[in-house]
């Protein structure tokens, strides 16, 4: 196998990264093999091991790394759940489990994303019935002062709520997407290999 061979054979195996840890991997065995120069490049692949189990270590060691930093938004959280299920199906396991974890996993992610929109649609509600019982507030208050005052009010109570309600259900997005990360990564560190450093 040459340099050229194996650099195609991990970019297909790891092209379902995310960019940026796709492009720091491959640029990692681009220096490798830079450095080993043509007359070692035999040695430095025999070094690196197969493409594939390289490939698979990669994976892993991203979703352990992955787990131990909170993700800062819910992009990067969902690509860590991304990387964790790359790596939980590149594990050497029984397929039976790996489809377990991974139906387990999407239907988590599908709770999560339902919680997203429902929460998307509560806000969206609230502000718009707050916006049209401050208007018939402020109408009100000329033909009934008291009526007027409790619907302005009230619906300054719904908009505060509704704000409320979809603060709550982002932060416990963010907390379920890096307690499905950390879970899978403590199912990735128990099973040891080759460490590269990307």
């Amino acid at each position: 196998m040459t340099r050229t061979e194996y650099m195609r054979r991990l970019s297909v195996r790891l092209k379902h990264l995310p960019r940026e840890d796709f492009d720091r991997a491959m640029e990692y065995f681009q220096e490798y093999f830079d450095e080993a120069g043509a007359e070692k490049e035999q040695q430095a692949i025999q070094d690196l091991g197969d493409p594939q189990s390289a490939a698979e270590q990669i994976i892993m060691d991203l979703a352990v790394k992955n787990t131990e930093n909170r993700p800062e938004n819910m992009r990067r959280g969902f690509g860590a759940v991304w990387i964790g299920l790359l790596a939980v199906l590149a594990a050497p396991i029984g397929l039976p489990l790996a489809v377990s974890a991974a139906v387990l996993i999407g239907c988590f992610g599908v709770v999560v994303l339902s919680l997203l929109l429902s929460t998307f649609v509560l806000v969206l509600a609230a502000v718009l019935s707050a916006v049209i019982g401050l208007a018939a507030g402020v109408w009100l208050i000329f033909t009934s002062p008291a009526n007027g005052l409790a619907t302005f009010g009230l619906s300054l109570l719904v908009f505060g709520l509704g704000l409320l309600a979809g603060i709550f259900s982002i932060w416990l997005c963010k907390v379920c997407l890096s307690g499905i990360s950390k879970g899978v990564g403590r199912m990735i560190k128990k099973r040891g290999g080759k460490k590269y450093e990307i």
